[in-house]
């Protein structure tokens, strides 16, 4: 073979650097305790935003149509109702009275705003109280009393004065 020499790349000498002490059974524990606490309170606040999600989730509806308006109806449904009892010809007393026999959970209101379910239940209530829509009949006429304000005694020579009449009650004349 030859006699060549094969160079060695060189190789650069860094200095030394102390290397750090060691670490201490004692502060590895510190660390691993302070590491275990980090940990379980971040799994405390996974499940505390867990479970809030959770309940979020079952509250909110799932589309629009299931929103519940019930409450913020239920007033305009039982005016609706006043104003249909009026309308087949009771008075506003008779129709607040007869508004409680109306089943407002059975009445809805549309998209439009028209409310439904009514008109069965006036025509029921038209069945079980027909004195009270019948407008038609009308009610007996109570007998008038005549009041008859006029003066019925005739003025003949009779007494004109205020002490001319006294005596004519006494008798004197």
């Amino acid at each position: 073979m030859s006699d060549e020499v094969v160079e060695t790349p060189e190789v650069e000498e860094t200095p030394t650097e102390e290397t750090p002490e060691a670490p201490t059974v004692e502060s590895l524990q510190t660390q691993m305790a302070d590491l275990q606490a980090k940990l379980e309170k971040t799994t405390s606040d996974r499940n505390r935003t867990a479970k809030k999600l959770k309940e979020l989730e079952k509250a909110k509806p799932t589309d629009e149509t299931e929103v519940d308006h019930s409450e913020a109806v239920a007033p305009w449904k039982k005016t609706s109702a006043v104003a249909e009892l009026r309308a087949a010809g009771l008075d506003l007393e008779q129709a607040r009275r007869l508004v409680g026999m109306v089943n407002i959970a059975d009445v809805d209101v549309d998209e439009d705003g028209d409310v439904i379910g009514l008109e069965n239940q006036i025509d029921s209530l038209k069945e079980t109280f027909p004195e009270l829509f019948n407008r038609d009949a009308k009610p007996p006429k109570k007998p008038v009393r005549k009041v008859d304000t006029g003066d019925k005694h005739t003025r003949d020579s009779g007494p004109v004065g205020m002490s001319e009449a006294s005596k004519a009650m006494l008798g004197y004349k």
